[in-house]
Order: C-alpha cells, then structure tokens, then sequence
C-alpha cells in the first residue's frame, strides 16, 4: 500500500511595519505573527521605519506559525534592538499551543477599534462572532476602553507620522550599505520616476524631512511610550491577557481601489506583540482576521 507523502508545512514570511504581516494574513484567512519588537532580527529587510519594522511568519496554521517563529527568533548581532530577545525566547513556541488553551482565559474585546462608520459593521460582525466562538471554548471575554487611546494612535499624518520621519534616513543607509544597488537614495528613487504613481506622495513627503532631530519626531517617540503603558495598564486594571479586535475593520477592497480600515498602529507603535488568526467570513465570503495583542513576550496561544 502506498503511504501519503507527509503534510508540509504551509508557511512564508513577511515584514511589519503597520501590518504588512498581518493585513495580508486577515484578507487571506492565514496567521501571521507580528512579534515583541526586537524579537526578530530586521537584517535584511528594506527598511520603512528601523523604529517599526520587524519580520515575521504567515502562515496556515498557528503551529505552522509557531514553528517558523522558533527559527527565526533570537540575537543577531547586526541588529542591536535583538539585544533584547536574550533570555526572554522559551525552548519551543510550540510547547504553548493547547487545544484548551482559551479555557480560562479573560480577553478584553477593544470595542473603539471595531469602528463606528456604517462601512466598518461588516467586519465587526465577524469578529463579535469569532469573540463569542471564544466564549464557548472557555474564554471571558470582556469589553474594555482605553482612554486616550484615539488620540495616542493619531497625528497630523495620520498615525505615520514617525514612520513618514524615518524612511528616508532609513532607506538610504541601507542603499549606501549595498553599493552594487542601481539607486543610492530616496532622491534618486524619486529622480528614476520607477515607482507606482499611488505611493508617490508618501515618497515626497519623506524626501521633503530634513532631520529626525526635532521636538516633534522625539515628542512622538515618547507617546509611543505612553501608549504602550496605557496599553498594559487597561491589561491589569480588567485583569485580560489580551487584546481582541479586527486587524482591519474593512473587507478586502477590489484591486485598484484604497483600502481603509487599518488597526495597524496599535502593536506597531507599542512594540507589543500581536497574533491575526482567522475569525471567519463576511456574507459574501471575504475573510476577516481577528488580531490578539498581548503583553511583550507572551507565549500563551
């Protein structure tokens, strides 16, 4: 008789800096993993933001996920910010996946991120659904208001602004690191015209920052401070692990249209970790992820 080959692991990668793990994963009923900024090393990666970027799995399944975070976890001496992984990264993430692993569990549903536009309903329907789906594997779940929190995730570019601050420094350090590159700088990526129209706004506007050295890009740093202890202390005060809300309040937008919608900065700009797993189907078959932000270096999943 012949035996089946064995079940591959279905898994990729992906690099966050406002849920380019995470929103890809939710409009394609995958898991993806943005980790505690600094687990992961950024060598590699073109950066947007060497203050949000981070790689990650996406993957089929959250062991699938698990076992691409076991691999790429750790120090990297290239990258200083995975200093801060030492000591804190367990034997195996997947000795934490438990079937019964909600049983117990107290998550705290973000009720301001399911949005409040008629558009942003769908969406919110889902994930009350995949929320309730939680309760009957024995989960509590509660809904919690962090105050403040609107006005920590905003700013007059529109919660990118530190991002818009970065990019052309960023960018061309590591442009100047790989000479054999065709382009040396953000202005000479702008100066080639060899990019989609659609981004070429963001482009200028990051080319047009003379320096990160000002109070308001250093004000925004500090807030990001303040955010993820608003973040931790709404964790203790309702006594919840996590944090439940959609990755993205919309459904997937035809190809050429904007897509609205992004909960992206909550874990971005908090460095906390966040999980999207799927959380089930719009009426017209769309999928929709439901993210858990947790504290830094949790592992309970």
């Amino acid at each position: 008789m012949q035996r089946s080959p064995p079940t591959s692991l279905l898994r990729g990668m992906g690099s966050d800096t406002c849920a380019s793990i995470r929103i890809p994963a939710s409009h394609n009923s995958l898991v993806g993993i943005r980790g505690t900024q600094g687990l992961a090393s950024r060598t590699g990666i073109i950066p947007l933001s060497s203050t949000q970027d981070i790689g990650g799995p996406i993957a089929r399944t959250v062991t699938d996920a698990a076992i691409m975070l076991d691999a790429i976890v750790g120090y990297d001496p290239a990258d200083p910010q995975t200093a801060g992984s030492v000591g804190n990264i367990p034997k195996s993430y997947t000795d934490f996946l438990q079937l019964t692993g909600l049983r117990g569990a107290r998550i705290g549903l973000l009720t301001a991120l399911l949005g409040s536009d008629p558009a942003d309903a769908e969406v919110a329907s889902v994930v009350r659904g995949a929320v309730d789906e939680m309760k009957g594997q024995g989960a509590e779940v509660v809904e919690v208001t962090i105050p403040g929190l609107a006005d920590l995730l905003t700013d007059r570019a529109n919660g990118f602004l530190v991002l818009r601050q970065d990019f052309k420094f960023d960018l061309n350090s590591y442009l100047e690191a790989h000479p054999s590159a065709p382009v040396r700088t953000l202005e000479e990526i702008l100066a080639s015209r060899k990019f989609h129209p659609a981004i070429e706004t963001n482009l200028r506007n990051s080319q047009a920052v003379e320096s990160r050295d000002t109070q308001e890009y250093f004000a925004h740093i500090v807030k990001r401070n303040i955010l993820r202890e608003a973040i931790l202390k709404a964790m203790v005060d309702n006594g919840v692990e996590a944090f439940a809300y959609p990755t993205i309040r919309r459904k997937a937008n035809v190809i050429g249209e904007t897509q609205m919608g992004s909960n992206c900065q909550l874990s971005a700009n908090s460095g906390l970790p966040a999980i999207v797993v799927p959380g089930g189907f719009t009426p017209d078959g769309l999928p929709v992820g439901l993210e858990l932000l947790g504290r830094a270096g949790a592992n309970r999943s």
